[in-house]
């Protein structure tokens, strides 16, 4: 499968004022037409919406205020508008003989945490019915908000998700955009994919029988997981690092690090850093819980070597993302995560903060993430050889304090005998 983003002005929808440049149609068609010829399926995915729906650059409109979602679900217009580019977009793709390669459509990449849940919701319905009128076929793909767990704790989400089924929720998961993580060695980074990313990706969809049991809702028919996009890419903010670049190509006509060579030592991170995310990401039973039902790396292809980790291709040609077999999973193939994890050598050379760390600077850590488990604290000391054992030392002084306390009860009761 191949996602591609798309703006909504693809199909010529720019309003008065906006300064969008509509065209890019053809070159969609074309994409379309290759993964066609190579037997690859085509994932449509709207990526901006009038008035942003997060304030992020990609979104069309950045907001120098900070993200939000509340310039587009604050706006009546701007939500009616955006159901009628989905289905202007289904429509148009419909016509051009897409259904046959278009087998996904996400209907809003990425709507903020603040985004107002009750337009989004009816957003979502509207949109799905949209996409369906004219590729009756295709997966709807919905954004998660930043916050997976509230579409399984919400009745109306659920009704709602359900309507409009076959769904999936999609989520990104980078290490590059909070600063706690681009400061973390690479055992914590690959220690952070195996506890927190792996408990935000098992954070939703279930079913909760009478029993209390829990079941995935995709195993019924019901909504699944996506991790839609995520990378390589560790230790370096990609935003900062892009202003480097141009001012380096306007200054000098050449982009920095254009022929940049990864060094042996980081490409051998890279292959455990991108095992252990394959293996979370595709979250498959019995060693994860089954509500995944795969991913999409960001990006296929980029130009020059400062953003090298984000570049998929080459990560294939270098042998640091290893090839995707369609026959067999990721846990099969590279065992689990806490596998990765103990072959992992926690080589800080490797690690280049960039931008250096700054305490406090405003949207260091928007997501307001946190890194209190013990396995990365502790960067994965405590993990055993292949296998995944890990071995938790505090339960082995608890034993020994169990057992000493054993001993003295013995001899007190022998002494009072």
């Amino acid at each position: 499968h191949v996602r591609i983003p798309v703006g909504h002005w693809i199909t010529g929808d720019v309003a008065d004022g906006e300064m969008y440049v509509s065209g890019e149609w053809p070159y969609l068609l074309r994409a379309v037409g290759w993964c066609r010829r190579h037997g690859l399926s085509v994932w449509i995915d709207l990526h901006t919406a009038p008035g942003s729906q997060n304030g992020f650059d990609n979104s069309g409109r950045w907001n120098s205020a900070g993200a939000t979602g509340t310039g587009w679900s604050s706006v009546p217009e701007h939500v009616a508008r955006t159901v009628g580019i989905v289905n202007g977009i289904a429509s148009k793709a419909a016509a051009d003989g897409m259904s046959d390669t278009v087998t996904g459509f996400c209907v809003l990449n990425e709507p903020f945490v603040d985004t107002d849940e009750d337009v989004y919701r009816a957003f979502v319905g509207e949109a799905s019915a949209a996409v369906r009128r004219h590729l009756p076929d295709v997966t709807v793909v919905i954004g998660d908000l930043f916050d997976s767990k509230k579409f399984d704790d919400s009745p109306a989400w659920r009704a709602q998700t359900d309507a409009i089924a076959p769904v999936l929720l999609d989520s990104h998961y980078y290490h590059v955009f909070f600063e706690l993580a681009r400061g973390f060695s690479p055992r914590q980074h690959v220690a952070y994919v195996c506890e927190h990313n792996r408990r935000d990706t098992q954070g939703c969809c279930y079913d909760k029988g009478a029993d209390g049991a829990v079941t995935p809702s995709v195993k019924r028919g019901g909504m699944g997981r996506i991790i839609g996009e995520w990378s390589a890419s560790f230790d370096t903010l990609v935003s900062d690092k892009l202003d480097v670049v141009m001012d380096g190509i306007r200054e000098n006509g050449v982009a920095p690090e254009f022929a940049r060579v990864i060094p042996r030592a980081r490409k051998k991170f890279l292959r455990n850093f991108v095992e252990a995310q394959m293996i979370v990401w595709e979250d498959e039973e019995p060693v994860g819980n089954g509500v995944s039902r795969g991913w999409f790396y960001w990006n296929f292809k980029m130009e020059g070597g400062a953003f090298a980790e984000w570049n998929f291709l080459r990560g294939i040609d270098e042998g640091w993302i290893p090839k995707p077999d369609p026959q067999r999973s990721a846990t099969s193939r590279f065992g689990t995560c806490l596998d990765i994890l103990a072959k992992t050598r926690d080589n800080m050379s490797i690690v280049h903060e960039f931008p250096p760390p700054a305490a406090g600077k405003e949207g260091a850590n928007w997501q307001a993430v946190i890194a209190d488990d013990d396995l990365v604290l502790d960067h994965g000391a405590n993990v055993g050889g292949p296998g995944g054992g890990r071995v938790i030392l505090p339960a082995v002084g608890f034993v020994v304090c169990v057992l000493a306390l054993l001993q003295w009860y013995r001899k007190r009761k022998g002494g009072g005998e």
